[in-house]
């Protein structure tokens, strides 16, 4: 849903709790004109009358997000006589005196930067995606990447890497030894073992194998910027935004309690290395508490588990109806946010003040 207006005033129409989470980049502090008239919000005096009048707009909308809610600023900073201004880290500090939670700062990192003639400093490449809560306890859905293939071809066998400095004459440690000490000290496939828990097929605390997903994402996401060829010329790219909505907004949440679906994988199992100790001493004999997963091939062959996901499943029991996550953005510009809701499943509302951006985002909507 696209509302055309000043967020000021749109955001009265809005039902309170009624976004799972708000994502958003806000007009920069003095970067481009969009039309909008003397209160223009980016071209105030100073960047403390920008940052407070764009700290404004956000505890307008503190209201409509649900209690787990969060929201995700997409901002850059502003150089001003060959400083920076320090607009993201001031924002921060506001945003925390008006009751909201910093959880994190992430670094969007572009590797197709914008060229600078500037001798005197680095070229930004770079822009910062911050994170907010609403309160202690938020929705996040972790996020992963693929393992490198690096990574998969060490699974399930022994590190035989060795080092090619003479560590031990300088008496520092050998990283080859650090990793294959950490490698030795990972518990084994199906977790560490443990007796009479009541269960004779399967024991001990499973670590965690990210699903099959891969790695966990860190906070630096190198994503390039996308071409826009109308007349909007910061959009941000739909990866970018996937990414933070996968994260921040439920598939589908509880009608009465807000509680979200949780996921459902399906799962195989792929061997990695025989099993050391089955069949040894009183491993899988008689005398074994768990003899059923010593003999299973989850132990013989030493098996990881691969999941999938397949559904969502209520997390509650109200009984109530679900319905889709709902992503806001004040701000939507060309309409990157709600494109990607779309295409993620997700209901969205997208508030413009400038009749032409609007006129984009319905086409490029339309055109989805």
């Amino acid at each position: 849903m696209l509302l055309f207006g000043d967020i000021r005033d749109v955001i009265k129409s809005i039902n309170d709790k009624s976004v799972n989470a708000i994502i958003t980049s806000p007009p920069y502090y003095k970067q481009r004109h969009y039309n909008l008239g003397p209160d223009e919000l980016g071209w105030e005096k100073t960047s403390i009358e920008y940052l407070n009048k764009l700290v404004i707009i956000f505890n307008m909308c503190h209201s409509v997000l649900t209690n787990n809610g969060t929201i995700w600023v997409v901002i850059g900073d502003k150089w001003k006589n060959g400083r920076p201004l320090r607009i993201p880290n001031k924002l921060i500090d506001l945003m925390e005196d008006n009751g909201w939670y910093f959880r994190q700062e992430i670094v969007w990192h572009k590797k197709s930067k914008m060229p600078g003639s500037y001798k005197n400093r680095f070229i930004t490449d770079y822009e910062y995606v911050l994170w907010f809560s609403k309160s202690r306890r938020y929705h996040f859905e972790a996020q992963y990447q693929p393992y490198s293939e690096a990574t998969l071809k060490q699974c399930g066998q022994l590190y035989k890497g060795q080092a090619v400095k003479d560590y031990e004459s300088a008496g520092a440690q050998n990283p080859s030894d650090v990793k294959r000490r950490i490698i030795a000290k990972m518990p084994p496939i199906g977790g560490v073992k443990q007796l009479d828990n009541g269960n004779s097929s399967y024991s001990g605390n499973t670590p965690d194998f990210n699903m099959g997903k891969g790695s966990l994402i860190g906070s630096v996401w190198t994503i390039n910027p996308e071409r826009l060829h109308d007349a909007h010329f910061a959009a941000y790219p739909q990866d970018l935004i996937e990414r933070i909505m996968l994260a921040a907004c439920p598939f589908e949440v509880c009608t009465h309690c807000g509680a979200p679906k949780k996921a459902v994988y399906d799962e195989w199992r792929i061997d990695t290395r025989p099993g050391r100790n089955t069949g040894k001493m009183k491993s899988g004999t008689d005398t074994d508490p768990n003899k059923n997963l010593h003999n299973s091939t989850l132990s013989t062959k030493r098996q990881k588990i691969i999941r999938k996901l397949i559904r969502h499943d209520p997390s509650c029991t109200c009984g109530a109806p679900f319905e889709r996550g709902r992503v806001l953005d004040p701000f939507v510009g060309s309409g990157t946010t709600c494109m990607v809701a779309n295409k993620l499943g997700r209901h969205s509302i997208g508030i413009e003040a400038n009749k032409d951006y609007i006129l984009i985002a319905k086409k490029r909507l339309t055109s989805s």
